[in-house]
């Protein structure tokens, strides 16, 4: 899994800044491979707390701008318009982008409950592979 995400946690978090117009079909993709690399960065996070492997104040940084980057594409896309062959997908992006912020604001509350990180990565996990599935149809 860490080769498949791996390319997707360089993506530029410029994609979260961008807005305005209409969303076409390249700016779909790409927003969701933000949603996917959110959420792959946010579940490996998360193992490691469930492994005991990291540190609570890092852990509630990192996974805070997470978040709020999650949050902020989630706010963009609820307000998008989309081109035709877009809007059908639109809807479980915005769903998607919402599952992925709130779960990353679980961990980010609970930095250190290495009980609730397995769940919240097993639910980013699934998140992940749902973008994917999302960006490629």
């Amino acid at each position: 899994m860490l080769r498949r995400i791996a390319p997707l946690l360089a993506l530029p978090l410029a994609v979260v800044a961008c807005g305005g117009g209409t969303l076409d079909s390249a700016s779909f993709r790409k927003d969701a491979e933000a949603i996917q690399s959110f959420a792959a960065e946010g579940a490996l996070l998360a193992r490691d707390v469930a492994e005991g492997r990291s540190l609570s104040p890092y852990v509630r940084v990192h996974v805070g701008e997470l978040a709020a980057d999650a949050e902020s594409l989630a706010g963009r896309l609820e307000r998008a318009t989309a081109a035709p062959n877009v809007r059908p997908r639109l809807p479980r992006a915005r769903s998607l982008a919402r599952r992925v912020a709130a779960a990353l604001a679980r961990l980010e509350s609970f930095p250190g409950d290495r009980e609730r990180a397995g769940r919240v990565a097993r639910r980013l996990d699934e998140a992940a592979d749902s973008a994917e599935r999302l960006a490629t149809s």
